[in-house]
């Protein structure tokens, strides 16, 4: 019986990673690698800061009626989870992190310019989908108008905020500083 000597593709490397095709300069984006797991912890640490400056405003008194993490604990209890506040704030992380640190890491090559800037396109990108998919759903309102005219204005600076943090953070754990 004659043996067929095909040769087989060489492995990728990095074991349990997936490498997609978003290449530029010949790298293709090695999802779940190193960088992606820089810019999710980027993500993490933007999220953090984001978190800091929602804390701030509950405990200011201002706008209370804006409450991400109480509507994400009732879409955790849409889905059959317990309506608690750890599973907002971890819902919450999880979208900073996972999500919009997925994001950044497969845009970041494809986007000109700092790692600072790169963070804030983002961060944008994630605001504009809250103010006309999750603000709406929420019932408050295309961006958040049905509570009142300042919260597009409070949650665009509180993204630029989480972008510029996310996106200094990514440059640190690289060393691109």
């Amino acid at each position: 019986m004659p043996t067929l000597d095909r040769k087989r593709p060489a492995p990728h490397p990095k074991v349990g990673s997936v490498v997609i095709g978003l290449v530029k300069g010949g790298k293709a984006l090695d999802l779940f690698g190193e960088d992606h797991r820089k810019a999710i912890l980027a993500g993490f640490i933007g999220t953090a800061a984001l978190s800091v400056l929602m804390v701030l405003k509950m405990l200011a008194g201002i706008a209370p009626q804006l409450n991400p993490i109480r509507e994400l604990m009732g879409i955790a209890h849409d889905i059959g989870l317990p309506r608690a506040m750890p599973i907002g704030w971890a819902m919450h992380f999880i979208i900073g992190s996972v999500i919009w640190g997925t994001v950044f890491a497969l845009l970041r090559p494809k986007l000109g310019g700092s790692n600072l800037r790169k963070g804030v396109i983002v961060a944008l990108i994630a605001w504009l989908l809250m103010m006309i998919g999750f603000m709406p759903m929420s019932g408050n309102g295309i961006f958040g108008f049905g509570i009142g005219p300042m919260i597009p204005v409070m949650t665009f600076v509180f993204h630029v905020v989480f972008g510029l943090v996310m996106g200094w953070s990514y440059s640190w754990l690289t060393r691109e500083v």
